[in-house]
């Protein structure tokens, strides 16, 4: 749960930027889809929902960014603009992986739950969760893939409940994998670009931050400009 702080939290990993302010009389949420736009559109944006939270940028307790894994652009932009912010004013940075915010929303699920975000080429970022708890690493998989591993994962469980397909890329692995996922629960009001910004805040909020220096991009793959130099 979130505190009585002033706290910024935001997320460029896909194309629809979230950002939230925790202030004296609540939380102010703004979700815009900019269509990767963010190095234009997030500082005026935060601008705006800081006014709107009654909250200044000096006044700052914590600021929380989404670290990916997602578009890498959108991933550098976020966590610059976060560590822009927080170091002259020496505030702390929380990096929560955006998979784990998504995790984090289905925490009451008493099966698998199998959050993905759209990793372009055929392939989904994932990682496997019960109980809101990540359990082992953050995965880049074709779908047909993610669905093996995660059925694995899913028959040793004793939960008796079908995995849940959730997040950014659900759909995309529910028409790739068809049948291999008519069994599954597939939560499809997540299939846009959202990133749930109060889970990824209240994540920030219980494991606290650090320096900003020390806040990095999760990326799982080379970008294709890291690609092409070392071709």
């Amino acid at each position: 749960m979130s505190d009585a702080r002033r706290i910024l939290a935001l997320d460029t990993s896909t194309e629809l930027m979230a950002v939230a302010v925790q202030g004296p009389d609540g939380t102010v949420r703004v979700e815009a889809e900019r269509g990767l736009q963010h190095g234009a559109q997030l500082a005026p944006t935060i601008a705006a929902a800081l006014a709107a939270a009654s909250v200044g940028a000096d006044e700052l307790d914590l600021i929380v960014v989404g670290v990916g894994p997602g578009s890498f652009t959108g991933v550098r932009i976020g966590v610059a603009t976060a560590k822009g912010l927080a170091a002259p004013r020496g505030v702390p940075v929380a990096g929560i992986s955006s998979l784990d915010a998504i995790g984090r929303r289905y925490r009451y699920y008493p099966g698998l739950v199998v959050p993905t975000i759209d990793g372009r080429k055929q392939r989904v970022y994932s990682a496997l969760y019960h109980a809101g708890e990540r359990g082992g690493e953050y995965l880049d998989l074709a779908a047909a893939e993610l669905i093996d591993a995660a059925g694995a994962a899913a028959a040793e469980s004793t939960a008796g409940h079908a995995p849940l397909l959730c997040g950014p890329g659900a759909r995309l692995v529910r028409t790739t994998t068809g049948e291999s996922t008519s069994q599954w629960y597939c939560d499809e009001s997540t299939s846009g670009s959202l990133i749930p910004i109060g889970e990824l805040l209240e994540l920030g909020v219980e494991r606290g931050g650090a320096p900003a220096a020390d806040v990095q991009p999760l990326y799982l793959r080379k970008s294709e400009a890291e690609i092409g130099i070392r071709s």
